[in-house]
């Protein structure tokens, strides 16, 4: 009895550190991203993107609805996210760029510098930023970048 309680211990306790790892993985390459794309605005003398917790909040919640299938891929209920932002940073614009199935930040950014829409929101008037990862049950990343300038 006693070894299978410490087994059931174990397993618990296995499964919460993999969880954290895992958010702790994400945490990091949601911090990448914010700093490729703040490396390429300071080439181009603009300025950097400050990290804000709250549209982090929401970057990363669109990319797990994302990743669960609850939403589409793509930027439906994005004016829902930005009027969520708008009244707490007291925001006067905003943009969002979307990715999946990129394996790291760096091939991510690269895909958004490669495109001319997301690349004029990375390069945008913007002075605030959050970044969201997640990933689907079949290994698939999903990347929410949302862009705010109060």
């Amino acid at each position: 009895m006693r070894r299978f309680l410490l087994l059931i211990c174990f397993a618990v306790f296995a499964t919460a550190c993999s969880k954290d790892k895992s958010d702790y993985e994400y945490a990091q390459m949601e911090t990448q991203v914010l700093k490729l794309i703040n490396e390429h605005r300071v080439g181009l003398k603009l300025v950097e993107l400050k990290a804000n917790a709250s549209i982090v909040d929401q970057a990363r919640s669109h990319s797990m609805r994302m990743a669960s299938g609850a939403v589409a891929f793509g930027h439906d209920g994005f004016d829902t996210r930005f009027d969520a932002l708008k009244d707490k940073l007291k925001a006067s614009s905003g943009a969002e760029n979307v990715a999946m199935g990129y394996s790291t930040p760096e091939l991510a950014v690269a895909g958004w510098l490669n495109s001319s829409g997301h690349k004029k929101n990375i390069e945008g008037n913007y002075t605030l930023s959050g970044v969201g990862i997640a990933k689907s049950k079949s290994g698939v990343f999903y990347y929410t970048q949302i862009f705010i300038k109060n």
